[in-house]
């Protein structure tokens, strides 16, 4: 597929008339559910799987809402989305890592999961189960 046929059918795809405000915002807020099921893979290796299905699910919803042509510079290829997950990742996960008291870590994991319980609601899925035990 050439890349002006790329350009045309992701256009149509997103609808043109979505306005690119909204679709930059949400596009946006794909990226930070991407970031947080990546935390959930690193984290909790026994929901990989799961988190992997609901990564590719978000990536797909990601590129149905980038604005075309996008106002401000955005990830587009593999790389490029997986630096910025990577980014996304880290920056949550520091949050967790930088939780001095037993107090802060139990609030950190609890907004941890209330975000990623978000991201399951934004795409219509189940909540995720919660990975840890107290």
């Amino acid at each position: 597929m050439s890349m002006e046929a790329f350009k045309v059918i992701l256009a149509v795809s997103i609808g043109v008339s979505a306005g690119p405000a909204k679709a930059l915002e949400r596009a946006e807020a794909h990226l930070d559910c991407l970031g947080l099921y990546a935390l959930l893979r690193m984290a909790a290796p026994n929901f990989a799987d799961w988190a992997e299905d609901r990564m590719a699910h978000t990536r797909q919803a990601y590129f149905r809402d980038l604005p075309f042509p996008s106002p401000v510079p955005m990830p587009l290829t593999s790389g490029e989305m997986e630096a910025e997950t990577r980014v996304r990742m880290q920056a949550r996960g520091a949050r967790l890592a930088d939780a001095d008291s037993d107090e802060d870590v139990s609030r950190e994991t609890d907004a941890l999961l209330a975000d990623i319980h978000a991201c399951d609601a934004r795409y219509d899925l189940p909540p995720t189960p919660t990975p840890w035990r107290d």
